[in-house]
């Protein structure tokens, strides 16, 4: 339906879409970073925190960095936070800016974003959409992969010398590589906890595949308890996963052919030749894409505020690519007759 709808709206009408974003992206750095300094400056003094998530795992100031996005009730949680990023990182990365130094501070600061997010996933995904960018638009990329490899750089040593590697390393990746699922899952951390959730949700699915289940995450607690305990998780934390254990193999299937469709599309429309607006929209789409999948390999962020967001765009590109799909050809004829 939000697909349907930003199609139907964007498909002919002019949007401005580029001041939209970019105005976006500062209101939020500016509320999100602007809330986190006064923390950090008055931690006696929490404004507008979550008092049971600040006592059970705020000690100190590093705690309210990478804790800031789940104990602050500002903000809707890490997940949906980090691919709002997401979006922001696959804009500033087509470099619609007016120089190298505009995108290359907006990119910075919203990967710095994102690492205090600690979503290991989502910061993968966006390093791998970032350089996927740089393929896609045909540069060298010399520049571009400097500045990645330097955020990468900085980020990573302060984890490491700052002592808050534990926020980002919370298994015991020895027992994991020995294959020991079920004692590294006691030990902690969500990597073990994944796999075997998505070995358990695997094996209910395959037992009847075609079989839907009904929609929700309350519906798996309420109904699938013996699956949640056995696996670890509520759910398959895995959209793919998720939608096969919701709608059957087939619900999983038609969003797989949804998303192929909407990529090959913008694919298409960029070898027509757009320019301007048209060219920056399909490239950032592309871009956004393999993030917002890349991150829905390791959870499932295919829901709420996060699924309107990425059907606002996709869907905005989708009706532009269809559109000039549809008129270049026309164009193209008109020229030759003429």
């Amino acid at each position: 339906m939000g697909l349907s709808l930003a199609v139907a709206v964007c498909e002919y009408c002019p949007v401005k879409w580029r001041r939209a974003i970019k105005r976006a992206n500062i209101v939020f750095l500016s509320f999100y970073l602007g809330l986190l300094i006064l923390w950090l400056i008055r931690p006696d003094h929490l404004f507008l925190g979550d008092q049971e998530h600040i006592r059970r795992f705020i000690t100190d100031r590093m705690d309210i960095v990478f804790e800031y996005g789940r104990a602050c009730e500002l903000f809707h949680g890490v997940s949906h936070t980090s691919v709002f990023l997401a979006l922001m990182i696959a804009y500033w990365s087509i470099f619609p800016g007016k120089g190298l130094l505009e995108n290359g501070l907006f990119i910075f600061l919203n990967f710095l974003t994102l690492f205090t997010t600690t979503r290991r996933g989502a910061l993968i995904a966006s390093v791998i959409g970032f350089l996927f960018s740089i393929r896609l638009s045909g540069r060298k990329g010399i520049s571009t992969t400097l500045l990645l490899a330097i955020i990468l750089a900085t980020l990573t040593l302060f984890m490491f010398y700052s002592g808050v590697a534990r926020h980002f390393i919370r298994e015991d990746w020895h027992l994991i590589a020995q294959g020991r699922i079920e004692k590294a899952k006691k030990l902690g951390g969500s990597i073990p906890l994944r796999v075997s959730t998505y070995k358990e949700f695997s094996k209910r699915i395959m037992s009847n595949p075609f079989m839907p289940r009904g929609l929700g995450r309350k519906l798996i607690e309420e109904h699938w308890k013996g699956l949640v305990e056995k696996a670890g998780l509520q759910h398959g934390h895995n959209t793919m996963l998720n939608q096969a254990f919701y709608l059957g193999i087939q619900g999983a299937l038609s969003l797989l052919i949804i998303i192929g469709g909407q990529f090959f599309l913008f694919l298409r429309a960029l070898r027509m030749g757009t320019s301007g607006q048209d060219h920056q929209l399909m490239m950032v789409a592309l871009v956004f894409m393999v993030i917002f999948w890349g991150i829905n390999l390791f959870s499932d962020a295919f829901r709420h505020s996060s699924a309107n967001l990425y059907w606002l765009i996709t869907g905005l590109a989708t009706g532009r690519a269809m559109y000039l799909t549809k008129v270049a050809p026309v164009d193209s004829a008109s020229k030759q007759g003429s």
